[in-house]
Parts: structure tokens; sequence; C-alpha cells
């Protein structure tokens, strides 16, 4: 049972595997390859997907700089608007003296004005509060003075600086042109120059009369000042407000009694409102003619600058032009060199095209030919593994028929195994009967016993109740003779005494009453044995009938168990006998089937081993031919490699062709205005020969004005080169069109040759998959 049970569990694990290895291959062969477009056609959608993606990179950049660009902008837009804020709120509360001037500063930072305001404003301000009723002209009078004088020069510097940059070298006749320009330019500067000396006087003047603290603000921060400059000036600002020994302190003590400071800082203070709003005004005016200054004078400097250099370029074409002029001569006898160079450059790239499409024509033979040897060899190994197949399967069939006959043999045995088990439980229930009926028969004869014991006891009361009824019926005889006697007597008594007294009749009387009363009772105990006997019989009665029925069963039961008996006996011995025959039967087929399941396992081990062998086999045609596949389609990649080539190629020709003609059509304009320079060719968009010979009309007709014999030698080149350029587009055009044609050949062949290969590959797997 066991070994049944180990080969079925078997059996179910090969098929398993096997339908697995199937579906594997199947699923694996079933694969439908792309073909050469559908390729082509995947290739480029992938390009344009990663171009599309770098493109959505790109993008995503620059969004993420534009953001961080804003968000740096807005950080810093807080803290301007809170410098704002700051500074308004400082001006709200000091609106009665001083408004505050809008700052304008070109090419300077930003943050040193607001820090100088954020230093200066306060502490003058306080002072200004504190000790408004002091004079404050000495020292404003003395800061004013330093800083016009301090603008002076630098407009002196300015006008320095400016009369170099307008200096103009000498030009030549053919630059009239430049030389009035320039010198509406100097007039332009002088006027700007005049008009700033005049409002620098103004200011100056301005300045003398009316004093105010924020001019001297204003004129700190346009100061080209350096930072130590400018502490130096607030340090003697804030002294001189601190400082309690100074003259102006003191005279405003001596002067203190005699005038009334109110009214004198009221009168002031309207002066310094007046003069404050005149000087914005002023002030607002000069900033913005400043601006269009400094703006004319960098377009001036730009405009000078870009005169100069066009200048320095005419100056280099027109050296240029002589130095051209004089290679012109060399060129030429470069020009036929490289024709020579040219024309055997080409026959040397012909050579090699030639060469190149031998050995790309011997390598597709080559690979034609390895690739025909590996499909015969690869039929080969097919066909011997349909061979082992065949025989494998011709083998797998008798064993399957001997495993067939096995599990029939094994099955019988099972079978005769539960026949003897049926019979085994059948002998088993008749000894069970046996033991019963005789445990039945042990009680029987028990009960027998127990009854005859009873009957003898019966029979014993019976000869008792016998000799009673028969001691009563003796009695009742001597009574009744008795009686007869008396009865006799009495007869004789009444005969005899009829006559007697009447005492006498009733004693006799009483006499016979007492005998009849005695009589009545011995004939109720008569009767009342009588009826005992009676019972007594029929008890007696039916215990011998239940004896013979007892008897009757006895018997029935003794000749049962003896035929029982004699049954089992024979049946015993005849089944025994048989199954003695059948269990030897049986031996003997086991140890038939032993050997043949050991002779049947060592043909399923020999045979696990074929099979086994016939796997490797088969894997390794699995994996030669996946290498083939895989060498077929590396070969495809390559071919297909080599058809982009070739068609890039064709494009980099064609387009290489149109760059050389394009190049040629220009050299030939150039040399063509260089001989002829009133010459005008026009732009023929159509083919080249259409446009030399357009060429050759126009040079022609200037022929017919310029007839000379160099004119005549330059044509008869010009035309040597055309009719050599010609050739060469012409054989570079046949070559495009032969290579064309080649490459439509080879593909028309490879895509033939492809589905060839892919019909035999279809037939290989086809038959790969009726082998598995």
């Amino acid at each position: 049972m066991i070994m049944d049970m180990q080969i079925g569990v078997l059996c179910g694990v090969f098929s398993i595997i096997a339908s697995v290895i199937v579906y594997a291959v199947l699923s694996f062969y079933s694969i439908k390859e792309d073909s050469f477009d559908e390729a082509r056609a995947n290739r480029r959608k992938l390009i344009k997907e990663y171009m599309d993606q770098s493109r959505s990179n790109f993008d995503k950049t620059k969004q993420k700089k534009t953001k961080k660009n804003i968000k740096k902008i807005k950080d810093k837009k807080p803290d301007v608007l809170d410098e704002d804020l700051e500074e308004q709120k400082e001006n709200d509360s000091h609106d009665s003296l001083k408004e505050q001037p809008k700052e304008i500063a070109q090419n300077k930072k930003i943050e040193q004005p607001n820090m100088m305001k954020n230093i200066i404003k306060p502490k003058i301000l306080n002072t200004v509060e504190k000790e408004a009723e002091n004079s404050i002209s000495n020292v404003l009078n003395e800061t004013n003075l330093k800083k016009i004088t301090d603008k002076k020069s630098k407009v002196k510097l300015l006008e320095k600086i400016s009369e170099p940059e307008i200096s103009v070298e000498p030009i030549s006749k053919d630059n009239e042109k430049k030389i009035k320009i320039e010198a509406k330019v100097e007039k332009k500067k002088q006027t700007d120059i005049s008009s700033v000396r005049k409002a620098v006087n103004r200011t100056a003047s301005i300045e003398k009369q009316v004093i105010n603290v924020n001019s001297v603000l204003a004129v700190i921060r346009k100061a080209e000042l350096s930072r130590s400059e400018i502490q130096l000036l607030i340090d003697t600002l804030l002294n001189s407000y601190e400082d309690e020994t100074s003259d102006w302190l003191k005279v405003k003590k001596l002067d203190s009694g005699r005038q009334d400071s109110t009214a004198k800082l009221k009168k002031q203070l309207l002066e310094l409102e007046t003069s404050l709003k005149n000087e914005k005004q002023i002030t607002l005016s000069l900033q913005g003619k400043l601006k269009e200054l400094r703006t004319d004078m960098a377009s001036d400097k730009s405009n000078v600058s870009l005169l100069k250099e066009t200048m320095n370029r005419m100056q280099q074409e027109k050296d240029d032009l002589i130095n051209e002029k004089s290679d012109l001569s060399s060129k030429l006898k470069t020009m036929a060199v490289e024709k020579e160079e040219l024309q055997e450059q080409l026959s040397q790239e012909n050579v090699k095209v030639k060469q190149l499409q031998k050995q790309d024509d011997d390598r597709h033979n080559e690979a034609i030919a390895v690739l025909k040897s590996q499909i015969n060899s690869l039929n080969n190994q097919l066909e011997c593994s349909e061979k082992d197949s065949i025989t494998l399967k011709s083998n797998v069939e008798v064993l399957e028929e001997e495993l067939k006959y096995h599990k029939n043999c094994q099955s019988r045995i099972n079978d005769f195994e539960q026949t003897v088990d049926m019979m085994n439980a059948k002998i088993k229930a008749y000894e069970h009967e046996l033991k019963d009926t005789k445990q039945r028969i042990i009680s029987l004869n028990a009960v027998v016993e127990e009854l005859k014991s009873e009957n003898q006891a019966l029979n014993t009361e019976r000869e008792q109740l016998t000799g009673q009824v028969s001691l009563y019926c003796v009695e009742i005889q001597k009574l009744k003779e008795e009686i007869d006697t008396k009865n006799m007597k009495l007869a004789e008594v009444l005969n005899v005494q009829k006559n007697g007294d009447v005492s006498e009749s009733y004693d006799n009387q009483h006499d016979s009453l007492q005998c009849d009363y005695l009589l009545k009772e011995k004939e109720a105990l008569l009767k009342h044995l009588n009826v005992e006997l009676d019972k007594k019989t029929d008890s007696l009665d039916e215990l011998s009938q239940e004896l013979t029925k007892v008897n009757n069963e006895n018997k029935k039961l003794s000749s049962y168990i003896e035929e029982t008996l004699k049954q089992n006996t024979t049946l015993k011995a005849n089944q025994i006998s048989e199954l003695e025959e059948t269990i030897s039967q049986l031996k003997k087929n086991i140890c038939e089937k032993n050997s043949e399941l050991l002779s049947l396992n060592v043909d399923i081990d020999k045979y696990k081993q074929r099979n086994n062998e016939l796997r490797n086999k088969n894997w390794k045609l699995v994996e030669a031919l996946k290498e083939r596949e895989k060498l077929l389609e590396n070969k495809l990649k390559t071919e297909e490699t080599l058809q982009n080539k070739l068609s890039f190629e064709e494009v980099e020709n064609g387009a290489h062709c149109h760059k050389v003609v394009d190049e040629i059509k220009n050299n030939v304009n150039k040399f063509v205005h260089r001989l002829f320079p009133n010459l005008e060719i026009q732009e023929h968009r159509g083919k080249f020969n259409d446009w030399l010979r357009s060429v050759e009309d126009a040079v022609s007709a200037s022929n017919s004005k310029y007839c000379s014999e160099d004119l005549q030698l330059q044509n008869t080149q010009l035309q040597s080169l055309v009719a050599h350029y010609k050739n060469i587009i012409s054989d570079t055009e046949d070559m495009l069109y032969r290579l064309q044609n080649h490459v439509e050949v080879e593909e028309t062949k490879w895509k033939e040759e492809m589905g060839n290969m892919q019909k035999e590959l279809e037939g290989l797997r086809s038959l790969q998959g009726n082998s598995v």
C-alpha cells in the first residue's frame, strides 16, 4: 500500500512538473516579436518621450529659479518698507522744521545713504529742537562753503576728464561725416557744462543767502566722499552742537538779554520754510538735468567708442582688401593645387567606398553562410531530438502499459485482501455465533436439569399424593362399608324396634344424624381431594407437555448443533483450504509482482536518467536556440544600425553635397566679384547647372564690356572649374543614386531573409513545443 501511494504521488508530481514546463515553454515562445517598422516606431516614441522629459525638466528648473528670485525680492521688500515707515514717522514728527528730499544717486549703493540718514538725522534734529533759539548761521555757513568748494572742484575735474575724451584724433578726408558728428557732440557737451556751471553758481549764491540742514544732508549724500571723511564731518557737527564753550554759544549768551529769541526764531523758521521750498524745486530740476546730462554723456561715450571701433574696422577692412588683392593670385594657384588634391581625394574616397561595399557584401555573405550552417546544425539536432523523443514516447507508452498492468495486479491483490478480510470477519462472526449457541445450549441444559429436578420433585409429590389418595380411598371405602353396615344395622334396628320406646328412637335418630354429618364431611373432603387431584393431574399433564416440548427442543437443538458443527467443520476445512490456496497464490503473485516492481523501478530509474539526459539536451537546445536568437537579434540590430548609418550617411552626403554646392557658389561669387566688382549676380534657387549658366551669361555680358586677355584666361579657368565642379557634382549624384539603390536592394534582401528566418524560428518553436 505504501509503495502504491509513493508511486501515485511520484506520478502526480511528474505530471505537474511536465505541465508547468510545457506552460512555461509555450508562454516563452508564444511572445510575438516586433517587426522592423514597429521597432523603429517604438524607438522614435522613446526618443520623443525623452526629449519631452528633458524639456519639462528644463522648464521646471526655470520655474524654480524664478520662484526663488521672487521669494528673495519679497523677503527684501518688508525690510525696505520698515525703513520707509520709520523715516515717515520721523519726518511727521518734524514737519514744522523740514521736509525730506528725494534721494537720487547713480552708480552708488542704496544702503549707505539710508544708514547715514539713520545716524545723522536724529542727532541733528534733536539739537535743533533743544537749541532753536541759538544762531545756527555761523556753523552752517562754514559747512555750506566747504561743500560748495568741493562741488566746484569736482565740476572742474569732470571738465578736465571730459576734455581728453572729447579730443578726437586727426581723421582723413574720407571721414568728414564723422568729424561733423563729433563737433555736434562737443557743442552739446559744452552747452551742458555751461548749464551745469550756471546751476552750480545759482546754488552757491542761494546757499550763501539761505542756510538749511536738509541741503547739508543732500550735499553730503551727493558728495563723493569716503566713509572716514563722512564720519569726521559728523563728529565735527556733533561736537560743535554739544560743546558749551563754543563761540556761537557765547555769542548767544551775550545776546540773549538783548533780543527776544521767540520772534527771531519765528522769522527764521518762516524764512527757512520758504527757502526750503525754493531749494527743493531747484534741486529737483537740477537733479533731472544732471540725470539727462549723465545719460547723454554715457550715450556720447558709447557712440564715440562705436565710432572708433567702426573706424578701426574700416581700416582693417581696407588692409584686408589690400591683402586679399595680393593673396588672390596665390589663392588661384592654391585653388588649382586644391582641385588636384580634391580629385585625388574623390578618387580615393570612391575606392574606399567600393572597398567598403565589397567588405559589406563579403560580411553579409559570410553571415548568411554562418546562419545557414547554424540552421542546418539546428535542423540536425532537432531531427536527433525528434528521434529521441519518438523513442522516449514509445518507452513511455510501454511503461504506462506496464504501470496499468501493475495497477490492475495491485487492484486484484487489494480485492483478494479484501475478500480475505471479509472471510476472516465471517469466520469471526461464525465463531461468535458458535459461542452464543454453546452458551444457549449450556443455559438450556441447565434449564433441562432444573426441569428434570422439578419433574422428579413433582413425581415424588405425585407419588405422595397418589399414596395419600389411595389411603383416603381405603378410608373412604372403609367408611362406606361401615356406613353400609350401620345402615343395615339401622334398618334392622328399625325393623326390630318399630315398636320401641320414643327415647330409644330419639337416641337412634341422633346417632344416625351424627353419622350423616360425618359422612357429609367425609364426602366434602373427598370432593376437595378430588379437585386437588384434578388440579395436580392437570399440572402434571402440563408439566409432561412442557417436558415433551423441552425434550423436543433439546432434540432439535442437539440435531441443529450437530449439523452446525458438521457444517462448520466442513466449511472451515473447505474455506481454510481455499484460503490457504488463495494465500499461497497471492504470495506467489506478490513475489512475482515485487520482482516485476523491482525490474520496473530499475527501468524507471533508467528512463528517468534518459529523461534527465533528454531534458538536459532539450535545455541545451533551448539555450542554443536562445543564443542563436540573441545572435540573430544582435545581427538584426547591427543591420538596423548599419541601415540607419547608411541613411544618415546619405543624409549627411546630401547635406555635404548641398554645403559643397553652397561653398562653390560662394567661392564663385567671391571670385567673380573680385574679378568683376561691378558685376551683379542674381540669386538662383534652381539647379546648380542653371545657376552656372546664369553666371556664365553674366560673365559673358561683362566680357563684352571688358574684353582682355586676362579676362579670357580667367573665363577659361572658370569654365574649366565649372566643368570640373559639374563633373564632381554629377559623380556625387551618381554615387548617391547608386548608394540609394544598393541600400534599397539590401533592405529588400534583408527583409526577405528576416521573413525566412522568422518562419524557420516559428517552425523550430512549434517542433520544440510538440517534442516537449
